[in-house]
């Protein structure tokens, strides 16, 4: 891993807001989910490739002298993850990597089993594990019960891909250097889908139609310019704060499969993987199989109809309560949110957007919110104003808290505002423009059905069918 890899900023000329950490614990408070009416919209199976994209691109190593909300200079931020969407999360340093699980003579990833209660076990339906640990590249891949799943589809699609690789050895190599040779051919094909289902599913169904097609349909750009460095910087306002939103579209249960045991709550998910206590002898239980009907859109049948689709809470500043971490004490996602701004320097969203450039076309160029679009008139007022913080709150918000009210004043929660989109389209675009292994072929005047035949083509559905 290149050690050279750290973090940058969008708006460098800009000076950080520091926000004091008790104000934050109000709004923080105030934000928790309480007896809100909540909109669905979006498979939730987005949300939790979110989490994958995250993993994949960022990846903040911790530092024992500091804590959330304790300023953070840029200088001592150290990237663990390559930003360019190559999935090292998966793949970590290749076929010799001793932290994933790879088949030396076959050049395949080892799985897990799942197993009913009968006995019978099922294999290829879980990560694979020792002694309940994953033995993957990012040990954060198996935070929770949905991304672990995720994270065994790109296992079997690079599976499947060694299948398709060349399959004689022209007797020049030895068995092992041939096998990694197909490693790397299937690895190839695995990041080429990979990077076109970020650009033509996920951040189409997320970004602002208008800044995708800016984005996306023009190939234009406005804040992101380190594409051509050798090694990439990651953006603290993408992983700080915009890229965040997926932490308020959490649902509080999940129908995984149709199982009758596989409704469980938000909860269960962090309890079934390898530290959370459900996986019994490395085996997870086959009701908590993830079948994909119910997280992302296909043709579904009539008993996935019937228990109906996961679709995702609407972007907007209601977060889910308190969550378990293994530890004593739950944590709260909108506290950890806000105080992560404090410790990566953030500057408010009002000077963020003061600070746009010229450029930007009218059309997707983002407006200040006022203060009942920011939710001055909602239930946290008064948690607010009884510590005195209204004026300064909304005259200065916090740049996570801002980009969820944004998605759900400027798109009714459906997807993210224009600021938002801009700041999450043009860091992942950069990042797979900047990828050494460029398989993206974006839209041109030339081929006008090119774009339809992508969006068609390259979705999640798609890739995750063809595993099996």
């Amino acid at each position: 891993m290149n050690n050279t890899l750290g973090f940058t900023r969008l708006f460098p000329e800009l000076k950080p807001t520091y926000f004091d950490p008790e104000a934050l614990a109000t709004l923080a408070d105030a934000m928790q989910i309480k007896k809100t009416k909540n909109n669905f919209h979006l498979a939730s199976g987005y949300v939790y490739l979110g989490q994958f994209i995250t993993h994949d691109m960022t990846h903040l190593k911790g530092n024992q002298n500091t804590s959330h909300g304790v300023p953070l200079p840029l200088t001592d931020q150290v990237q663990l993850r390559t930003p360019r969407l190559d999935l090292d999360s998966v793949y970590g340093n290749g076929f010799d990597d001793p932290s994933i699980s790879v088949d030396k003579f076959t050049g395949k990833f080892r799985l897990g089993y799942s197993m009913d209660p009968s006995g019978k076990r099922y294999p290829g339906e879980d990560l694979p594990r020792q002694n309940l640990i994953a033995t993957i590249a990012d040990a954060r891949n198996d935070e929770n019960l949905i991304v672990a799943q995720l994270h065994c589809v790109f296992l079997r699609l690079h599976n499947h891909y060694i299948d398709q690789c060349p399959e004689k050895n022209d007797g020049s190599k030895s068995l092992q250097e041939f096998s990694k040779e197909r490693f790397d051919c299937a690895r190839r094909r695995v990041i080429q889908d990979y990077q076109r289902v970020v650009l033509y599913d996920f951040l189409y169904q997320l970004l602002d139609r208008g800044v995708w097609q800016h984005l996306v349909e023009s190939n234009e750009q406005y804040l992101w310019h380190y594409l051509q460095h050798e090694n990439i910087l990651m953006p603290v306002e993408f992983s700080g704060a915009a890229f965040r939103m997926g932490h308020a579209m959490i649902r509080k249960s999940y129908v995984l499969n149709t199982n009758p045991k596989g409704s469980v709550f938000f909860e269960d998910l962090m309890r079934l993987t390898g530290k959370g206590g459900k996986i019994v002898d490395s085996v997870l239980p086959k009701e908590y199989v993830v079948d994909w009907n119910f997280f992302f859109p296909s043709l579904q049948n009539d008993e996935i109809n019937s228990a109906g689709i996961n679709t995702a809470k609407e972007i907007n500043t209601h977060v889910p309560t308190d969550i378990p971490t293994g530890k004593n004490k739950p944590v709260s996602l909108a506290l950890k949110n806000l105080l992560r701004g404090n410790e990566l320097q953030l500057p408010c969203a009002q000077d963020i957007i003061q600070a746009l450039p010229g450029n930007i076309p009218g059309d997707i160029r983002p407006d200040l919110l006022n203060e009942d679009e920011l939710g001055k008139s909602l239930t946290l007022t008064e948690a607010l104003e009884q510590d005195g913080l209204v004026n300064a709150f909304w005259q200065k918000t916090p740049l996570w808290y801002y980009i969820l009210a944004e998605a759900k004043t400027h798109n009714k929660g459906k997807k993210l505002g224009k600021l938002g989109s801009l700041i999450v389209g043009e860091t992942i675009i950069g990042a797979l423009k900047s990828s050494h292994m460029k398989h993206i072929k974006w839209p041109d005047n030339a081929n006008p059905d090119y774009l339809s035949d992508a969006l068609a083509k390259h979705t999640m559905t798609n890739l995750i069918q063809s595993t099996y």
